[in-house]
């Protein structure tokens, strides 16, 4: 039971999760954390164009 790690508080009371299991839980959360700054920049960098022009800013102001 060395590879295991046992809850003993919360709703995951008595359930064992393998090290491996976590691993790959902890892996696949920080992918999609990184996706999802990858596309929160590029909604930003497609839309700047648009707000440049509706609020009337200057290529600086955009940059700041």
């Amino acid at each position: 039971m060395s590879n295991q790690i046992r809850s003993r508080e919360g709703p995951l009371a008595g359930v064992a999760i393998s090290s491996d299991r976590r691993r790959w839980l902890v892996l696949a959360v920080t992918v999609v954390a990184q996706f999802m700054v990858v596309l929160d920049v590029s909604v930003v960098n497609v839309a700047l164009p648009s707000i440049k022009h509706d609020l009337h800013f200057s290529q600086e102001s955009l940059s700041g």
